[in-house]
């Protein structure tokens, strides 16, 4: 429905598709000539214009941290660069005070490096972005297609 320059972080809109969002900020794809017309998703987008946007992340994985909203794919991506050597996501575990925050997940095996990384995304993300600690899982458990299945840290 949309395709976006690799230089780029705006989807543009491809001849007859339209989009919209709805009241999570979630992207509503908009075509008249097909069976379906509106198709409602669950990623959160910043809407430009009815026929471009950025896309934020999953509605399902936006962590609230003190009235905050973390889209954790936007921070995933920044810390591409650091974290170069196995996989990671940034999820949340509850909190008392904040309702959730924000923490990181490696895979594999504790290497003693998890502080490294913590450190590069105190220097790379918004200071309420920033996980509150690593934890590590040996596998993460992924679905059919491959992608990671995330998991919320208790």
């Amino acid at each position: 429905v949309a395709l976006r320059h690799i230089s780029q972080n705006f989807y543009s809109a491809l001849p007859g598709f339209a989009f919209d969002i709805d009241n999570r900020g979630c992207l509503t794809v908009i075509h008249n000539n097909m069976s379906f017309k509106s198709l409602q998703t669950n990623d959160v987008v910043n809407l430009i214009s009815s026929d471009m946007f950025e896309w934020l992340g999953r509605h399902d994985n936006v962590i609230n941290s003190g009235g905050i909203k973390i889209h954790p794919e936007c921070d995933e991506a920044l810390l591409a660069e650091v974290i170069v050597d196995r996989c990671y996501y940034i999820t949340s575990r509850l909190h008392d005070r904040w309702g959730e925050v924000p923490v990181l997940v490696l895979e594999g095996e504790d290497n003693g490096c998890a502080d490294a990384y913590l450190e590069a995304a105190s220097r790379l993300l918004p200071k309420y972005h920033v996980p509150k600690n690593a934890v590590w899982l040996r596998e993460f458990e992924r679905t059919v297609s491959g992608k990671i299945k995330r998991i919320r840290v208790i």
